[in-house]
């Protein structure tokens, strides 16, 4: 059979369902899987077993070791094919525990790329200048500061920006691998 329930013989088994340890004594279910060549189980809380899970196993007569449960035990688990569980949607962990404390679930920190801006593009002195701007509304929050003027630049001055704004730098060659060879 692929689904086995029993009591807790550790408490080193964690519960698929809640990811919580099963203690010791706790009635818990398995179900088997195969890795490679050999067996294993994964095991769940009574408590944490689906409707779906009850429907793929049927009776509580499909159930390996039903028989050599403590009649308390038994009748629990009647109980639980009798009244499954409704299907809810699957939540994380965390948010589940926030929820019910009343918190507010925590937002995730911006990556500092993004909180940055934008990335640097090579040889691009606008970007370059607009990000040093960036940096300084960050440093000096709240005070107002007039915006720089850029200095008019002759004509020929300008030419060479537009160049340089138009010339890529060339990438690095790679080195040229050394043949190995009979000498």
């Amino acid at each position: 059979m692929p689904y086995k329930i029993e009591k807790a013989k550790s408490g080193r088994a964690k519960c698929q369902g809640c990811k919580e340890t099963i203690d010791e004594g706790e009635l818990r279910m398995g179900s088997e899987y195969e890795v490679g060549d050999r067996t294993s189980i994964k095991w769940k809380h009574w408590g944490c077993v689906t409707a779906k899970q009850l429907e793929n196993i049927g009776n509580a007569d499909n159930l390996q070791g039903y028989d050599e449960l403590e009649e308390a035990d038994q009748e629990a688990v009647d109980n639980t094919f009798d009244n499954p569980p409704e299907k809810q949607p699957r939540q994380k962990k965390k948010k589940a525990e926030e929820e019910e404390e009343g918190e507010a679930p925590k937002p995730k920190k911006k990556k500092a790329a993004a909180a940055a801006g934008k990335k640097k593009a090579a040889g691009g002195k606008k970007k370059k200048k607009e990000e040093e701007e960036e940096a300084e509304e960050e440093a000096g929050e709240g005070e107002e500061e007039l915006p720089e003027e850029e200095p008019e630049l002759e004509p020929e001055a300008v030419e060479e920006e537009e160049e340089e704004e138009a010339e890529p730098e060339p990438a690095p060659k790679p080195k040229a691998k050394k043949k190995k060879g009979k000498k």
